[in-house]
């Protein structure tokens, strides 16, 4: 007898899908926006517009507002101006203090601090202030002075430094005209090598200019001098030049091409001895 055939399932009907509900996207927060930084504001020290930071580029010239606005509006640093000239602020180590009918008035010692930039050129702009009173007994000093200084506050008599008794030459230049006493505070090669081979590594003032302002000199400070470099490696380490807070290079010694002093100097115009 033949077994009948099994009998196929019937299939369960289709189900059919439940509609999907789209997922609303979740609201994005806007970033908070970040607020434009303040501009610089600068600040007008004694006596000194200094509008002229935000607007003029730079031309590195020394008189008593052009310092003044650079110092207090946080320029302390060397800087190098197109022009090829360069500037630093004048550093007061060894501050005269104010004396009036031979008694001491005021003292300047804080000038003295920061490395000889005690002096902010903001704060005492009153002629009555102790700190007006020192700059102009310090008219080279950080800030200067205005151009006509009074008597009664001038510091007590100072034995003028005397010229030194053998003259040195520095590489390059004849220094002899630092024996007529007749500086005029020029900044060149020859001049600035003649002041500091000869010991004169502090700021001096050679009297007024003509408009108000004071020629004034000091030397150029080198914190971070150029390495010399040959085919890619270094064949003079030029370091030395920042020992003695930037006055390392004496510029009397080293003076043939083929020293590494020369060298140096080249690769750092702008050094204490600038270049040939």
């Amino acid at each position: 007898a033949l077994k009948p055939f099994p009998s196929a399932p019937t299939p369960a009907p289709a189900l059919k899908p439940f509609p999907s509900v789209p997922i609303p996207a979740p609201a994005l927060k806007p970033l908070p926006s970040v607020p434009a930084p303040a501009p610089n504001v600068l600040v007008h020290p004694c006596g000194c517009d200094c509008s002229w930071l935000a607007s003029v580029e730079d031309d590195c010239r020394k008189d008593m507002c052009a310092d003044r606005c650079r110092v207090a509006n946080g320029i302390k640093e060397t800087t190098y101006c197109k022009n090829s000239w360069a500037w630093g602020p004048n550093r007061n180590h060894y501050p005269q203090d104010v004396y009036e009918g031979g008694a001491l008035k005021c003292t300047c010692q804080w000038m003295a601090s920061n490395e000889g930039l005690g002096d902010d050129c903001l704060g005492g702009c009153s002629p009555q202030d102790c700190a007006y009173q020192c700059r102009e007994a310090n008219p080279s000093g950080t800030c200067l002075a205005p151009p006509a200084a009074s008597a009664a506050v001038l510091p007590a008599p100072a034995s003028p430094t005397p010229a030194p008794k053998l003259l040195v030459h520095a590489c390059g230049c004849d220094c002899s005209w630092l024996a007529h006493g007749q500086d005029s505070c020029q900044r060149n090669t020859c001049a600035d090598r003649c002041r500091v081979a000869n010991g004169i590594l502090y700021p001096i003032d050679c009297g007024a200019n003509g408009d108000g302002g004071r020629l004034t000199w000091e030397p150029l400070r080198n914190m971070y001098p150029y390495d010399v470099r040959e085919s890619g490696k270094v064949t003079c380490d030029c370091s030395w030049m920042a020992s003695n807070n930037g006055l390392g290079d004496n510029c009397g010694s080293g003076c043939h091409p083929s020293d590494c002093a020369y060298k140096c100097r080249q690769v750092n115009p702008m050094g204490t001895c600038m270049s040939m």
